[in-house]
């Protein structure tokens, strides 16, 4: 996770639509393609910071994003400031 403390993106609303129903499928295509992407790397920078990627179903090689949260979550924080 990485906190920016500047703003970055502003979110366009008009008539109560935004453009993330107008774009919707566009953007499960780049979440498809963004998962297809980093699923393999993110456990294993997990692991290189000595965490445990609780998502991660080792057996299978890809994350499950639908197991429930563990009581003490893991914390991998990067703050920047520009």
């Amino acid at each position: 996770m990485a906190r920016t403390p500047v703003l970055g993106y502003l979110q366009y609303i008009e008539g109560g639509a935004n453009t993330q129903r107008v774009r919707n499928q566009d953007i499960q295509r780049h979440v498809r393609y963004l998962r297809w992407k980093y699923d393999q790397r993110i456990p294993e920078r997990f692991l290189a910071l000595g965490l445990n990627d609780w998502v991660w179903v080792e057996e299978g090689g890809y994350s499950d994003l639908g197991r429930p949260n563990p009581e003490i979550e893991p914390v991998a924080s990067i703050i920047v400031k520009l």
